[in-house]
């Protein structure tokens, strides 16, 4: 192969990352059946035209540059919400990949899985990759515009929509800082369309970290729980001190995972774990559809949180206190936690246990839906951490997804030296 097809390679890849950065290249729509979708559990049927549009980013995994890459992150995807989630289906109504194409989730008139409150009400548009700190490519961002496009002009999404992130409605860091800047200068972003609309966009005030985030070992088995939960219990970790930043924090749940599954328990033992010195951050522990590992002569229907340290003596930070407060509100009011909810400590609930400490209790029974009138059966005892765990990722942050526009330029590059290879040989 001579120097034309070494030159002819090199344009070739040039051209793919050039359209890609532009926006220019022409976006299909891939359906369920072309990406290879398992068959849902269950559909239900939504009332057309939607409301909302709500905007999701993956954090988890990165941007997929190709088809094939794409329709394996949607298999990979539509598996997790399945089996780990307990869901019917993938959550999203569409998914947006790096090559720029619309890969088919729910799809059209079928309510998704993606924002609780507003699922009956709303398509949701997930972008592969992780947009903390960049933008998608152009590519993407047109295909999503031109999606909701597609859905107005169609009939399934409301002439007069309101468009948001899905920080704006459930207390979460999607889509990435970066994205959701980008989406504030859409047409119809929030309120802005209908000032007199009584929905007001949730700002998050703390940052939400996923199983995958925080790099836990997967459970071995889950028991699923449906909501809404008539009980929240607050805990404490006596055998770990708390925790300032994500890579220590992160470390921190890691090594409380691992102490519970050295108990013989199945996973960590809590829903969700708070910790942080100054910034506070919600860890995902089993999470809203899965049983803890607490059982109550009351209801064994709890959510358990933990605060991250130990309260017997120490006072508990004013920031882990209100994001664990934010965290219950905001649930309470959309309905994932009962009307008449109670919460309580869990001390309260068994015997012979100090926890969730004595400063940590003596905190959260000035919170208003405190309870203290509850049984007392013998509690599961809080494991000790291992001696010395062995925790090589811990020692360090973890290190973010590439952003896509390195991830492309990489790869141009690999198209570009596998031509020149060519031309040579």
């Amino acid at each position: 192969m001579g120097p034309r097809a070494t030159t002819h390679s090199w344009a070739i890849a040039a051209a793919f990352v050039l359209c890609l950065s532009l926006g220019c290249c022409n976006a299909k729509l891939y359906t369920r059946e072309q990406w290879g979708s398992q068959v849902a559990k269950n559909k239900t049927t939504i009332t057309k035209p939607v409301k909302y549009v709500v905007i999701h980013h993956t954090s988890v995994p990165p941007v997929c540059l190709t088809m094939l890459d794409c329709m394996d992150y949607m298999r990979r995807v539509q598996k997790d919400h399945i089996e780990k989630s307990h869901w019917d289906d993938i959550g999203y109504s569409f998914c947006i990949g790096g090559d720029g194409n619309t890969y088919e989730g729910r799809g059209w008139g079928v309510v998704g899985a993606h924002a609780p409150n507003l699922n009956n009400d709303s398509v949701g548009i997930c972008l592969f990759g992780d947009y903390t700190q960049g933008l998608p490519q152009p590519a993407m961002l047109n295909a999503t515009k031109a999606l909701i496009e597609q859905g107005v002009r169609e009939g399934h999404i409301a002439q007069d929509y309101i468009l948001l992130g899905h920080g704006d409605v459930n207390p979460t860091a999607c889509p990435g800082r970066a994205l959701q800047e980008e989406i504030k200068k859409w047409d119809h972003f929030g309120t802005q369309t209908k000032p007199t609309t009584t929905t007001t966009p949730f700002t998050p005030l703390y940052t939400y970290i996923t199983r995958d985030q925080w790099k836990a070992s997967p459970p071995n088995k889950t028991e699923s729980m449906v909501g809404p939960i008539p009980v929240v219990v607050i805990h404490h970790t006596p055998n770990f001190t708390s925790c300032q930043g994500i890579a220590e924090c992160s470390k921190t749940v890691r090594e409380i995972q691992k102490a519970h599954l050295a108990n013989n328990w199945d996973d960590i033992a809590f829903s969700f774990c708070v910790g942080g010195r100054g910034e506070a951050y919600v860890f995902e522990g089993r999470g809203w559809n899965s049983r803890s590992n607490f059982t109550y002569n009351q209801t064994d229907h709890t959510l358990d949180i933990c605060i991250i340290g130990n309260y017997t003596t120490e006072e508990p930070s004013e920031q882990v206190l209100r994001v664990t407060q934010l965290m219950i509100e905001q649930h309470w009011k959309n309905g994932m936690l009962a009307n008449n909810l109670k919460l309580t400590g869990h001390r309260n609930l068994v015997s012979n246990d100090d926890c969730p400490g004595h400063k940590l209790q003596e905190k959260i029974q000035k919170w208003k839906l405190f309870n203290a009138d509850m049984s007392k059966p013998n509690p599961p005892p809080h494991p000790k951490p291992n001696p010395d765990p062995a925790d090589p990722e811990g020692q360090k942050p973890s290190m973010a997804a590439p952003t896509a526009v390195w991830t492309m330029w990489h790869t141009a590059a690999i198209l570009v030296f596998h031509g020149f290879l060519l031309g040579r040989y």
